[in-house]
């Protein structure tokens, strides 16, 4: 596994978080699957879309590449898909989190080079990032749409180009607006629906032209990157703008103490120690804020940004009540990604728990958030690839509270 990825999994509690423990018995059972809001927070502050509210989520395909300084030497890349979930709309922020899925073998495409949608990408879950959005970064271009009146009334101007076109999404033609920025050695651009604001298209090149390249492609540099919207959906499930268990009013920190293994036949590598504790420091109504912070054994911490708000579906805490009513079976299906989310009560050497699988018709990985049936507190999480055999798993060892 990656460095970089391997320290991502490490350090991100995700919204659907982590797959089939090696130690511990919950997770995918034989024979695939199991059988089968909250209002918004002075969201006019921020002049949003009314498509932006809790547990609202864009699907992107995503790639980038990094050519090697070593003209001998194959540069980096990869492909995939970033799936965004608005968390909570508040006065002067939105809580976003980004749950990636990695396509080894590159994204399915058309003879035209559309995504193929009928074809499965085999992806893996390789963990996510939460962040927050406020004034300066939406009106900048930063979020994932833009205020329809803002791109009606954009000129072009000072090294920025607006462009209306149409542009093809989902099969047609729709009326898009695209804003370029160049700068000496970068260009950067993203299209807009201009009905909606959506963002359809963000597309980067920085650093020197490659080499070989006569400037026909501005985008065409050093590091280049390229999303574009798949699909947009409002997820719709109990989960979604649930109660918090009254505990959480207190909550301080959650601590979890974890392991890194890797099953290679003929190798008897013992598992790699970690720690992982989330720290709470800023709440208000229906949300939380603080940072996870994880270590492996030998390694420095790695610190990230945590959230929760009623548009996780799975966080660090379910209510009890909406586990006891949960029917046990899928709960979602993504049929781009050809992954299932799905629920089962399991009893294990932690007892029994409430138990959240997501995997994928490929089996390329599984992941799973199992939480305690009485108190809601996410007690068990794993992660499992399987071309690399490697699992990481975590375990609650306590909660802190005020």
């Amino acid at each position: 596994m990656p460095k970089t990825l391997f320290i991502l999994l490490l350090s991100v509690l995700c919204l659907i978080a982590p797959a089939r423990p090696t130690a511990a018995q919950y997770g995918p059972q034989p024979g695939g699957n199991p059988p089968a809001g909250q209002p918004d927070n002075a969201a006019g502050a921020l002049a949003l879309p009314d498509y932006i509210k809790p547990g609202y989520q864009f699907l992107y395909v995503a790639s980038s590449s990094t050519e090697s300084d070593d003209p001998n030497k194959v540069g980096s890349a990869g492909m995939g898909f970033t799936e965004y979930t608005i968390i909570a709309v508040l006065k002067d922020k939105v809580l976003v989190n980004a749950a990636n899925y990695l396509a080894p073998n590159g994204v399915p495409l058309t003879p035209q080079g559309d995504l193929d949608t009928n074809t499965d990408p085999r992806v893996q879950f390789s963990g996510g990032t939460s962040f927050t959005l406020g004034a300066l970064e939406i009106q900048g271009g930063r979020a994932l749409w833009m205020d329809v009146e803002q791109l009606k009334q954009m000129q072009g101007g000072n090294g920025v180009d607006v462009v209306r076109s149409t542009w093809p999404y989902k099969g047609q033609q729709v009326n898009a607006v695209t804003v370029t920025v160049r700068g000496n050695d970068s260009i950067s651009s993203s299209t807009y629906l201009a009905e909606s604001g959506a963002k359809l298209v963000d597309r980067m090149g920085s650093g020197p032209l490659r080499r070989g390249d006569i400037g026909a492609n501005p985008y065409n540099r050093k590091y280049q990157s390229l999303m574009q919207l798949v699909e947009t959906r409002q997820f719709k499930s109990p989960l979604i703008g649930a109660a918090w268990p009254d505990w959480t009013q207190r909550v301080k920190a959650m601590n979890f103490a974890g392991t890194y293994s890797m099953n290679v036949p003929g190798l008897q590598a013992p598992p790699v120690q970690m720690s992982l504790s989330i720290s709470f420091t800023e709440r208000g109504e229906g949300y939380i804020l603080g940072k996870s912070t994880s270590q492996v054994q030998g390694n420095a911490p790695q610190t990230s940004l945590a959230m929760q708000g009623p548009g996780t579906a799975l966080g660090y805490w379910v209510h009890p009540d909406v586990l006891a009513k949960l029917k046990q079976g899928q709960i979602d299906e993504n049929k781009t990604l050809r992954t299932t989310l799905s629920y089962q009560v399991q009893d294990g050497n932690l007892g029994r728990l409430g138990v959240f699988v997501l995997n994928n018709e490929a089996q390329t990985f599984y992941a799973v958030s199992a939480y305690n049936l009485q108190t809601g507190a996410l007690t068990y999480i794993s992660h499992h690839l399987a071309d690399t055999g490697t699992t990481i798993e975590y375990t609650l060892q306590g909660i802190e509270s005020e």
